[in-house]
């Protein structure tokens, strides 16, 4: 049985980086919140580890919530004066989804493998025990697709 059984795309991804913000889940509640009030959806989240009371946090949002994400981020800058924000556009998520991958090692290695021999770089990583989602450039998708269509013998 193959542990992956289908593959997703998503189109027109934006991903926010903010640099020092305060390593405080209040400040980072209230970024989130933030989000959801200005009907923000954000989709994927990383974090870094903490170094000097800070950290960076990472996420994505659509294209189409990109200005919405944009008016939030100011509001926060004027509440956090050292934050740096950071946008990139011009992404999509790849997901790849199969309930046997709860049991299967090495899932993972094989979609990182697959995607650079398709010399496809990876922007943000995000992972449950179904499902692995990475963000990559769109100019790269097809390449990406086809690669992990054959590396999973979709």
């Amino acid at each position: 049985m193959n542990s992956v059984t289908n593959i997703y795309i998503t189109d027109d991804v934006s991903v926010i980086t903010i640099d020092n913000m305060p390593a405080d889940i209040g400040a980072m509640a209230e970024l989130f919140c933030n989000l959801s009030s200005a009907d923000v959806n954000v989709d994927m989240i990383s974090q870094s580890a903490a170094q000097s009371g800070c950290v960076a946090v990472s996420f994505t949002v659509s294209d189409s919530d990109f200005a919405k994400s944009m008016a939030v981020m100011g509001d926060i800058q004027l509440q956090y004066d050292k934050l740096n924000v950071r946008v990139n556009a011009g992404n999509i998520k790849l997901s790849v989804y199969g309930e046997p991958m709860r049991e299967t090692p090495g899932v993972a290695a094989k979609l990182f493998s697959a995607l650079k021999q398709a010399g496809v770089n990876i922007k943000q990583v995000s992972t449950s025990e179904t499902d692995i989602s990475v963000l990559i450039e769109a100019k790269d998708g097809d390449g990406a697709v086809d690669a992990v269509n054959a590396a999973f013998e979709l």
